[in-house]
């Protein structure tokens, strides 16, 4: 237990946050929810399979086929950052389930 100082006389106890380990049977747990969730509602299939790719094969066409093949880098880390965005929606659809 440590102690926080205030300024005044009286300290007061913090108490330290609790570390627990992760074991094999947490990561098959979340496997066969992650499972469950995708059987119950497919439609982000689309999102991921369909959609997501085509639109970066376009930014990929759209670097090659101009004059921005110098640009190809920071357009493809850009579009790497859009993944934890679109996530976003996948979050949605299995809290709803829950």
């Amino acid at each position: 237990m440590s102690y926080v100082f205030t300024g005044t006389t009286v300290p007061y106890a913090v108490s330290q946050p609790q570390i627990r380990k992760i074991t094999i049977h947490d990561l098959i747990t979340c496997l066969s929810q992650g499972w469950n969730d995708f059987r119950a509602a497919p439609t982000q299939l689309v999102f991921l399979c369909i959609v997501y790719p085509i639109v970066g094969l376009v930014a990929a066409r759209a670097a090659f086929g101009g004059a921005v093949v110098p640009l190809l880098f920071p357009i493809v880390s850009g579009f790497a950052l859009v993944g934890p965005i679109a996530a976003i929606g996948l979050y949605e659809l299995s809290r709803r389930r829950e």
